[in-house]
């Protein structure tokens, strides 16, 4: 089941009762929040680039996701990806990110594409610390 919603959006509380969603795009919609979205428990692939995200967190806990888009946001943190070790695909360059802390070793198992760069707070140190620590190679856009 797809979902494609565009323009300019409050809230996303009204896909909550949709939980059988695998995949959504909500892309250039001004979105500031993902709130309402944790109940979509079967979602693999979500396209949130483009907006003006700042948290992650409604994310937590939707083990099914594979593929997430979240570039050009103001995103300041990965930590609530933590839970997410199905997560083949992560788009998160142009936000906020100052670390890539919540990406874990297990995620490097299924870790097929990582582009963190361009992220203007991310140094290389942070860098170099997810290829080494954590086995997940960093690419640019």
């Amino acid at each position: 089941m797809y979902s494609n919603v565009s323009g300019p959006l409050q809230s996303l509380s009204p896909l909550a009762p949709l939980t059988h969603l695998q995949h959504l795009f909500v892309t250039f919609c001004e979105v500031e929040s993902i709130a309402g979205i944790e109940n979509l428990t079967a979602l693999k692939s979500l396209f949130i680039h483009n907006n003006r995200i700042t948290s992650l967190q409604p994310l937590n806990g939707l083990t099914h996701l594979e593929e997430l888009y979240c570039q050009d946001n103001r995103i300041a943190s990965l930590f609530p990806l933590q839970s997410c070790h199905r997560l083949k695909i992560l788009h998160c360059q142009y936000n906020s990110l100052k670390n890539l802390r919540g990406l874990t070793r297990v995620h490097a198992q299924s870790m097929q594409r990582l582009i963190c760069l361009p992220n203007e707070q991310l140094d290389m140190t942070e860098i170099a610390r997810i290829e080494q620590e954590i086995g997940i190679r960093c690419q640019k856009e």
